[in-house]
């Protein structure tokens, strides 16, 4: 009994079925490959025929590592086009814009309790502290320093 190689294998997975069925696989199918598929009832009406060939084709491409990289990262850009770049990781919004008027209300002169008063008046209440105008307008001056490092 001899036994057969991964590339004999996947070979023999898809003879019956043709190269379409690979392009489908990895995501390029044409429109001729999509009119196949639900010639054969494979189309979305049959969804589980489908993913158990799918899961098949997977099966065996594991063993072919070349294959298998390449296979996930066609994968990949394509999950990227359908469903776009994931999102980044949720957190406090951004106060770029409060920042920017603090610090021209603080060019003018305004102490820290005139900016947070006249930031509360135009935002809304409660927006700011006069402590929290000044950790903000200092946080953003270390970020953009030009000051040279002290080593």
């Amino acid at each position: 009994m001899a036994f057969k190689g991964a590339e004999e294998e996947l070979a023999e997975f898809l003879a019956p079925y043709g190269p379409w069925l690979e392009r489908c696989f990895r995501g390029d199918p044409s429109l001729d490959d999509l009119k196949t598929l639900s010639a054969r009832g494979l189309g979305f009406s049959n969804i589980q025929a489908h993913g158990e060939l799918q899961n098949e084709y997977e099966r065996i491409l594991k063993r072919i590592p070349a294959r298998w990289r390449e296979y996930c990262k066609i994968k990949s850009r394509v999950a990227l086009e359908v469903a776009g770049p994931p999102r980044g990781a949720p957190g406090r919004p951004k106060k770029d814009v409060l920042a920017d008027e603090a610090k021209q209300l603080k060019s003018e002169g305004k102490s820290y309790a005139q900016v947070a008063l006249a930031l509360n008046s135009k935002h809304g209440e409660k927006t700011t502290t006069a402590e929290a105008v000044r950790k903000l307008l200092d946080s953003r001056k270390k970020k953009h320093s030009t000051a040279p490092d002290k080593t």
